[in-house]
């Protein structure tokens, strides 16, 4: 299940005990001998993981329930999995292009004319 070397960790640190303990009982992390605060995962569990993380962190923190809180992240698919509701499987929020319905300005035009 997973690569060698493993690509993909979650710290100790960044993560709780007994998540950790429930993702090595159900084979889906591995202790690390070279990295002794980490355990190795499958590249969709890291996934996954993060994903809720942020979504975790703001119910913590006693913020509106009714509120969305979406992860900064490079991963497309983080991204993507942070956009689904955990109750229904439906969507948080919807996403939209407009990249290609916006105007496309000159090549020599100041970033500052831009974002007026």
């Amino acid at each position: 299940m997973l690569p060698e070397p493993p690509d993909s960790f979650l710290y100790l640190s960044k993560v709780s005990n007994w998540l950790v303990e429930e993702l090595v009982s159900l084979r889906l992390a591995v202790p690390v001998r070279r990295e002794f605060w980490a355990v190795a995962v499958p590249k969709e569990v890291q996934t996954l993981i993060v994903g809720v993380l942020a979504r975790e962190l703001a119910g913590d923190a006693g913020l509106q329930q009714d509120a969305a809180f979406v992860p900064y992240t490079d991963s497309a698919e983080a991204y993507r999995w942070s956009l689904q509701s955990p109750f229904n499987g439906g969507s948080l929020a919807w996403e939209m292009e407009l990249g290609r319905l916006l105007p496309v300005p000159a090549p020599d035009t100041p970033t500052a004319q831009v974002l007026l």
